[in-house]
């Protein structure tokens, strides 16, 4: 995320802005920063379930949340390639706030799974 925020300031900071732009931008970073810490704690419980089930769960996550990281910075840079920043923007939406959210409850699953094949 603070990466993308680089971005996007070193892209906004090309033009001259007024202070209301400005403070606007400072908002709306801090408002986008608050969604995702939200959204990412409130989807990892950490009381459900064994110690070794939630490192099982919270390990398949972290590999799936990774990829799908490395899946959306490729895809922002291909789009700011071919100044799509409006796509940009909405596929770092969707991970943050989408993709997070499934892998969690893929991971949820895999877990499960993993879990009762292990006590067979």
């Amino acid at each position: 995320m603070l990466l993308l925020s680089a971005m996007n300031i070193s892209a906004s900071a090309r033009t001259a802005h007024g202070m209301p732009e400005v403070v606007g931008n400072f908002i709306s970073v801090i408002l986008y920063l608050a969604l995702a810490v939200w959204l990412i704690a409130s989807g990892l419980p950490k009381t459900i379930g064994s110690v070794d089930f939630r490192r099982l769960r919270r390990r398949i996550w972290f590999k799936l949340a990774g990829i799908g990281f490395l899946v959306m910075i490729g895809l922002v840079i291909a789009l700011w390639a071919i100044s799509q920043f409006t796509a940009s923007a909405l596929v770092t939406w969707v991970y943050w706030f989408g993709w997070t959210w499934v892998s969690w409850l893929i991971a949820d699953k895999r877990a499960l799974r993993q879990f009762q094949q292990e006590a067979r």
